[in-house]
């Protein structure tokens, strides 16, 4: 897996309010770019001290999801977590693919 360089949709990205919840235009501009995968996520404040990112893998050629994922990003009071560390190669959202990254 690459990371790939959004130039191409920056327009198409710019005017969406939520790819995350777009009907499928997150696919779409994947399918623009000749990704396999796309991934989309969405952050919501649990309390002062917890966010939530909801992380949804896609598969590019059927648009159903191959992988899912919550993170929870926790301050002050308990442990920060990177929420990057989960999309690590070696952590379970992308555990069993082939991936190129960081």
């Amino acid at each position: 897996m690459v990371l790939m360089d959004l130039s191409p949709i920056s327009e198409t990205l710019a005017k969406t309010v939520n790819p995350a919840n777009c009907y499928g235009c997150e696919v779409r501009m994947a399918k623009q770019l000749g990704a396999d995968f796309v991934l989309v996520g969405i952050v919501q404040k649990v309390s002062n001290l917890i966010l939530s990112m909801n992380l949804v893998m896609r598969a590019v050629e059927t648009g159903k999801v191959v992988r899912a994922r919550v993170v929870d990003i926790r301050s002050k009071h308990g442990p920060v977590l990177d929420p990057w560390h989960e999309l690590h190669p070696q952590n379970r959202l992308l555990q069993g693919m082939n991936t190129t990254c960081c």
